[in-house]
């Protein structure tokens, strides 16, 4: 029995290593295929719109030609008329961007309250297996608009490159597989080490976007679009292989807090939990009885579903860290709404002049981004929790402080080398997004953990809906005026959530000293 039970646990303990990898295999793909569609997008609608083949070359696939006497832009004699062109191509650019973007994250939404949903009871490979698949039809279309694209049909083209992000978007995408793998990894971390868990697999994140924006640069460079779209198809069925095999399910069922030890920061009481289990009792009993003599059983069944499992949400007695729970995924909302925001102006920004970045310059810039965030995550951030033990707020304030001079630097100069600086220390903006998540977590019961990383995620990808739509909007109202208006209004925020962190800090600290003195007294 006992060597059962130490096989079982190698077997999880090698799963854990499995969903890293595949997780590092999936962002890795999907940055190809994200990034380099929305420079697609940028592509095929100023070629939609431009005839002369100089212009196509200089403004559609970032050809520049340098004056050296007075480091200017040479793009035509007319340079008024090009400049006008050239923002008709931004604004056209961005909107179809926002299109692709709704397409891509709404039924995102959809797919991961589902996924929150049923995650608990059938285990997280689901939410893993079925992104991978929509990648693969993806990869289909995309293949087919490039097909169109060869033979002039430039506005059929765009239609199945919507087509394809929409069936991306309703697997669920990158969404699902991070609420998947986050709620597998903490299931089976203990409260101690998941800060640095969490960082790790966020570490890992940031890995397959830096690799995969260099083999983007690389693809672009030496190759094209297609053969991208080829090792995206063939990266994603090895996924789905590992997944079906090789990866054990695991999905606990015991209503047991995950806080249950004096270095937890969140204990309930008994009576907290007798309500827990009398609610979750009352919940099943009204499910048969509905579901059995009621027309409506199924859409019931979706409600009490969507109760029970986000029940943490709707407490009656609101108490001081049901208050902490709510602000806390107010400020996820708000870092993944400036984060998506950011994504499609920083490529229109730097497409635009008098940058005219080209596309391999602009992916190898996102290259460094994201490479300095592996190494922060992965190397960086665990030394310094376990030298120093810093609270998780403290991340996140230093993460918010660097993140505004990276943003600042946007509307201060124009030179690669002070945009590549802004990005090396800017991204230690990692460091919100993993603390915050282990801030939460720790929170909330064992069972909530499926359903509070799919609200996350949920949360986050609505958040991508209405970033990429306010930025977009802003972007081209102020472009022609003052383009880096954008990153002003970001930084000005971020510095408003700063202060709310600077509260939030000494508010947890509090919190935590009083639970421990009840915890002492009992």
């Amino acid at each position: 029995m006992f060597s059962l039970f130490i096989q079982r646990n190698n077997h999880l303990k090698q799963s854990i290593h499995l969903i890293i990898f595949c997780f590092f295999l999936y962002k890795l793909t999907e940055t190809i295929l994200q990034y380099g569609t929305r420079i697609e997008i940028y592509k095929i609608i100023c070629l939609s719109l431009i005839n002369s083949t100089k212009l196509q070359q200089t403004i559609c696939s970032g050809e520049i030609t340098n004056d050296n006497n007075n480091n200017s832009i040479i793009i035509n004699n007319d340079s008024i008329e090009n400049q006008l062109l050239l923002y008709h191509v931004q604004r056209l650019s961005g909107y179809y961007l926002l299109i692709y973007r709704i397409l891509l994250n709404l039924p995102a939404t959809i797919a991961c309250f589902i996924y929150g949903i049923y995650s608990n009871k059938y285990g997280y490979k689901i939410s893993m297996l079925i992104p991978c698949l929509g990648a693969i039809i993806a990869c289909t279309l995309f293949s087919i608009s490039l097909l169109l694209m060869n033979n002039n049909l430039i506005n059929y083209s765009i239609i199945f490159i919507l087509i394809g992000g929409f069936i991306y978007g309703i697997c669920g995408k990158s969404s699902a597989i991070t609420m998947g793998a986050n709620s597998y990894i903490t299931n089976l971390t203990h409260i101690n080490n998941r800060t640095s868990m969490l960082g790790r697999l966020l570490g890992i994140n940031c890995l397959g976007l830096s690799i995969g924006t260099l083999l983007l640069g690389i693809f672009l460079t030496f190759f094209n679009y297609s053969d991208s779209i080829i090792f995206c198809t063939i990266n994603n069925l090895l996924i789905v292989l590992i997944l079906l095999f090789l990866v054990i399910d695991s999905n606990t069922n015991e209503n047991i807090p995950i806080l249950n030890d004096h270095s937890s920061l969140i204990q309930y009481n008994d009576h907290e939990k007798s309500i827990y289990c009398t609610n979750s009792m009352k919940l099943s009993d009204n499910h048969h009885h509905h579901h059995k003599n009621s027309s409506y059983g199924f859409i019931q069944l979706i409600i009490e579903q969507f109760y029970q499992s986000y029940q943490f949400l709707f407490q009656k007695n609101s108490n001081e860290k049901h208050q902490l729970l709510l602000i806390l995924l107010f400020t996820v909302l708000f870092n993944q709404m400036t984060k998506s925001g950011e994504q499609d102006i920083i490529l229109l920004y730097l497409r635009n002049e008098p940058t005219l970045w080209t596309s391999q310059l602009y992916s190898y810039y996102l290259t460094c981004y994201y490479g300095c965030m592996f190494i922060h995550l992965t190397f960086i951030l665990p030394i310094i929790e376990q030298k120093f033990s810093l609270h998780d707020t403290t991340f996140i304030i230093i993460g918010l402080l660097l993140k505004i001079i990276r943003l600042l630097l946007f509307s201060i100069t124009k030179h690669k080398e002070w945009l590549f600086f802004g990005v090396i220390i800017g991204s230690a903006a990692g460091y919100i997004t993993s603390a915050t998540r282990s801030i939460i977590s720790k929170l909330i019961y064992k069972t909530e953990i499926g359903a509070s990383f799919a609200l996350i995620s949920i949360f986050e990808t609505i958040a991508n809906l209405f970033g990429g739509l306010l930025f977009t909007l802003i972007y081209n109202y102020t472009i022609t005026m003052m383009s880096s208006f954008i990153f002003i209004l970001d930084a000005f925020l971020h510095g408003l959530i700063l202060i709310l962190f600077i509260w939030l800090r000494f508010k947890l600290i509090l919190f935590e000293n009083n639970l421990n003195i009840e915890q002492n007294d009992q």
